[in-house]
């Protein structure tokens, strides 16, 4: 699970530096897919690792927080990207929005423990 999620932060980070290059629709169109292949894997395998991280007892309230996280990147985003864009220009927010997505995958790469089981695919009922 923790290569997902490191390798899913790299392909958002990457697309939206490309949507930072872009200078046409194609290639827009292109850096957008990207960053939707690379969030739906960083959903997944962050969905994943929490999952693994609980019990059944626990994961309400072990998914809460996740899904709060999520809900507030929704809403808050674009109201920073927004501000950043009138300070800083598009281009400039694409680059650091980018850049916040490679520290974090490099973070989650150094600080975040796997937490698959090796030899396991699916939990095992007793």
């Amino acid at each position: 699970r923790k290569p997902y999620l490191v390798h899913s932060l790299w392909a958002v980070g990457l697309g939206v530096a490309g949507m930072g290059l872009a200078t046409d629709w194609m290639q827009l169109s292109l850096c957008r897919m990207i960053i939707g292949l690379g969030v739906a894997s960083l959903t997944t395998a962050s969905t994943l690792t929490v999952a693994d991280s609980s019990t059944p007892l626990s994961r309400a309230r072990t998914f809460s927080p996740l899904m709060g996280a999520f809900a507030a990147g929704m809403a808050i985003g674009p109201a920073i990207g927004g501000m950043l864009c009138d300070t800083w220009g598009i281009q400039n927010t694409f680059f650091a929005v980018s850049s916040s997505y490679c520290v974090a995958s490099i973070w989650n790469h150094f600080g975040v423990n796997e937490t698959k089981r090796h030899g396991e695919l699916w939990e095992k009922k007793t």
